[in-house]
């Protein structure tokens, strides 16, 4: 005899699951990975290689090593990569053993995340788009996928957003001596400084001691001037020629890894402003003239011309 039978919809559903039903979404196989644990990266759009970036020894911080000159990476923008791929989850599966990868655009991707997690290599690629949607595969993983494009919104950063765009950057408390070189003068600072308790800085400018807090606060604002100098653009193409214009040249108290760094400003062939070299080596980055231009407290001829009145105010 026959008997027909019913089941609640819950119990019927789960009869229906299919092999990608059941496939983790997680394609690592463990929850045991962090963004502390990818090590080093390079992210391509459209074929060409947007950074090369890797961790620095013994340090949480990150070197852009590439395709412009070694340089701190802007920590901020860089961690949404390292965060996204250590954490990401497949949205769905669409495809094994795809045989037309063209139909998701990972013929020839869009976005390519190579990285390494604890010595580990790992490769994403990101094809079409759909709606809300990227189609991925993991290299060694031969499913395609999908995962949330709303997690995404940081792939289209340009270089310039991934990088310390200051020329150099040292706390004043490192820097014994800073030669200052514009506009055909040349000023000479002395610097003790020191972040002990109890200590009493002491500076000089050209051989003039600064007194007070006012001339301290002045001679404080001239080295920020100097450090705060920054790129306003990256330019990977052209070949710094010809002299400097300004030069400033760093002694530190230790080496790390140079005891003397130069940083100079070779103008620029359209007049825009100036190439930025460090220890005579292009950094890829481009400054402004109206950046020495500005006017306000923070410009290094502003800084200079409010110092210099105060210590006239003094003889």
């Amino acid at each position: 005899m026959s008997e027909v039978y019913t089941i609640d919809s819950y119990k019927g559903d789960t009869l229906r699951y299919g092999k990608f039903d059941l496939l983790s979404k997680n394609l690592y196989g463990t929850e045991a990975i962090s963004a502390e644990d990818v090590k080093s990266m390079t992210f391509s759009k459209a074929g060409e290689i947007i950074f090369s970036a890797e961790q620095k020894p013994s340090s949480a911080d990150w070197l852009i090593t590439g395709p412009i000159p070694e340089r701190d990476a802007n920590m901020a923008e860089l961690s949404k990569f390292l965060s996204w791929v250590s954490t990401f989850r497949a949205k769905k599966f669409v495809e094994e053993d795809p045989t037309d990868l063209k139909a998701y655009g990972l013929d020839s991707p869009k976005y390519v995340f190579d990285y390494k997690i604890n010595g580990k290599a790992h490769r994403v690629m990101l094809g079409n788009k759909s709606e809300s949607e990227y189609y991925g595969m993991m290299e060694g993983n031969n499913v395609v996928f999908t995962v949330d494009a709303t997690n995404l919104n940081f792939v289209d950063l340009p270089l310039k957003d991934l990088v310390s765009l200051f020329a150099y950057i040292p706390l004043i408390y490192d820097v014994e001596k800073l030669v200052i070189e514009i506009d055909g003068r040349t000023d000479v600072l002395l610097i003790n400084d020191s972040q002990e308790e109890g200590s009493t800085p002491e500076f000089y400018i050209n051989g003039e001691k600064i007194e007070g807090d006012d001339q301290e606060g002045l001679f404080r604002k001239y080295y920020q001037s100097v450090i705060g100098i920054m790129g306003d653009k990256i330019d990977l193409v052209s070949v710094p020629s010809g002299e400097a214009a300004v030069r400033f040249t760093f002694t530190m108290k230790k080496a790390d890894p140079d005891k003397i760094v130069k940083i100079e400003l070779i103008p620029t062939n359209d007049g825009y402003g100036y190439f930025i070299t460090k220890n005579d080596s292009y950094t890829g980055l481009v400054v402004g003239e109206r950046k020495l231009q500005d006017d306000s407290n923070t410009g290094i001829r502003v800084a200079y011309d409010n110092l210099i009145k105060a210590l006239s105010k003094t003889e």
